[in-house]
């Protein structure tokens, strides 16, 4: 796979992971009856914590 194609995909996955999560904020907020700005940006912001550190023990182990 080249690195163009793998920049591409890598991109698209992380914007899919962010609709996603923005997507279950929005549902966490609806049922909680809490705000809709606070819910999506918890989700989100803790959400991108766990792919960053998901990504970087990955990155550790192929060292």
């Amino acid at each position: 796979m080249n690195t163009n194609s793998f920049l591409s995909l890598f991109i698209t996955s992380i914007i899919a992971t962010v609709i996603a999560l923005f997507i279950l904020g929005l549902v966490r907020a609806f049922v909680s009856k809490s705000s809709y700005i606070i819910s999506i940006l918890e989700t989100v912001s803790l959400g991108a914590i766990a792919s960053l550190l998901a990504y970087l023990v990955g990155y550790i182990f192929t060292l």
